[in-house]
């Protein structure tokens, strides 16, 4: 029997029913509806674009009503996060809780479930979407994964990689609601005196502009996702940001890499991929200014376009975790950030490769024929050696309905919050 831990508790929804009443349903087979407007910010929207321009909005309406399960430890949960009813009751009914940790152990059990995935080919889409179905996602989840309009996007990494981080975003929806609502009910006379997630503040040209003697970098992800990230006195735990989950990744074969970009739309593009497929959550973008001195010297690899052989051996040996050759092993050894291309390729087609020499320039993330860079941190200690050169250096802007800046995020996204 699965323990009870309610997404919103009784409290909150009689708080509801006096201030706004019919923004919720009785509850009917374990799921009960929300109204879309209760949510701060605004989160429950369907993107149709993706605008360039920081100073319009990305087209996008407030979805009406959001369906939600009673219970976060539940079948009606698995589906919500993205499996098929099927997999959802084999998933629950094989779950041994540990009451003393109970979140750690329940999402133990879905990324070993989604280990099944780990080694499935993810192109071309018809097959794709066959091992999707035999791992047990959800048609909905699958046909928004699949999205054509984002096969660019997707290929960044593999399937297995982006469903971890989308059902890992959803179970962060669910488990944060509860708070998220607490937020909106405040009188507004509180709430208008600090910060929230409806951002606003600096000007637009604040989103893109250079700090002398720095680069300008941004990343994409959901507002779940950084709860450790801003401090109360303006510090930040850089390596606190989806650090839980090692994956394969362009640059490094055995262990955590952090991402950013110089390039706004990139991250932008990640943002709105990740809105195309999770429900109700707040996508953001962070964006950092970090010093120049930190991307120069004997710790960085910085792989200009016309180093395009290793890029493609690095990439390749990287992505399907094989043994680096000597010269990639040598070049590796003692980096802590390496700077290169975006790659647009899926594991499946890096598989059917029969080496490294296989691997285009046609692999490399294009928009407007700009191609698309990434400075990545390799590991949590490299990451977290930035943390004092980017003090006071460090902003949260939201993404939907429009890129918008968030005044003292540590107020709004918690310090020291999972």
């Amino acid at each position: 029997m699965s323990p009870t831990r309610h997404v919103l508790t009784e409290d909150t929804l009689r708080q509801l029913e006096r201030t706004h009443p019919g923004s919720f349903s009785p509850p009917n087979k374990g799921r009960r509806r929300i109204a879309g407007q209760l949510f701060t910010p605004p989160s429950t929207v369907v993107q149709s674009d993706s605008n360039r321009s920081v100073s319009s909005s990305s087209s996008s309406k407030v979805a009406e009503y959001l369906e939600i399960p009673v219970t976060l430890y539940s079948t009606e949960a698995l589906e919500f996060i993205g499996f098929d009813v099927k997999t959802a009751f084999s998933l629950l009914e094989n779950w041994v809780s540990e009451p003393q940790d109970l979140e750690t152990e329940y999402l133990y059990m879905i990324f070993r479930h989604l280990e099944l995935l780990a080694d499935k080919n993810d192109d071309p889409p018809e097959e794709a979407e066959k091992n999707l179905r035999k791992v047990g996602i959800s048609e909905k989840l699958i046909h928004s994964l699949m999205d054509p309009n984002f096969e660019d996007v997707r290929k960044i990494q593999s399937l297995w990689a982006w469903l971890r981080e989308i059902i890992y975003i959803n179970f962060l929806t669910l488990k944060d609601l509860e708070e998220r609502i607490v937020e909106f009910l405040k009188p507004k006379e509180l709430s208008s005196q600090g910060p929230n997630l409806r951002g606003g503040g600096k000007e637009p040209q604040d989103y893109s502009r250079n700090i002398v003697e720095h680069t300008t970098l941004f990343r994409a992800t959901s507002k779940g996702r950084i709860g450790n990230l801003f401090q109360a006195d303006g510090s930040v735990a850089l390596e606190t940001i989806n650090a839980e989950f090692p994956l394969p990744n362009d640059f490094s074969n055995d262990t955590t890499a952090f991402y950013w970009t110089e390039m706004s739309w990139v991250a932008e593009k990640y943002a709105d991929y990740l809105k195309r497929n999770t429900e109700g959550a707040d996508i953001v973008i962070i964006r950092m200014g970090c010093p120049n001195h930190i991307l120069r010297g004997p710790p960085v690899w910085k792989l200009e376009f016309g180093d395009l052989e290793l890029w493609k051996s690095l990439l390749w040996h990287s992505r399907l975790r094989k043994p680096y050759p000597d010269n990639i092993a040598q070049l590796h050894k003692g980096k802590e950030v390496i700077i290169g291309p975006v790659s647009m390729i899926s594991d499946g087609s890096l598989r059917k490769m029969k080496s490294w020499t296989q691997v285009t320039a046609n692999n490399i993330h294009r928009k407007y024929g700009e191609a698309g860079t990434q400075t990545v941190w390799i590991g949590l200690e490299a990451m977290a050696k930035v943390n004092e050169h980017v003090k006071g250096k460090v902003d949260l802007y939201t993404r939907f309905p429009s890129i918008k800046y968030v005044p003292k995020p540590a107020e709004i996204v918690g310090s020291g919050k999972s």
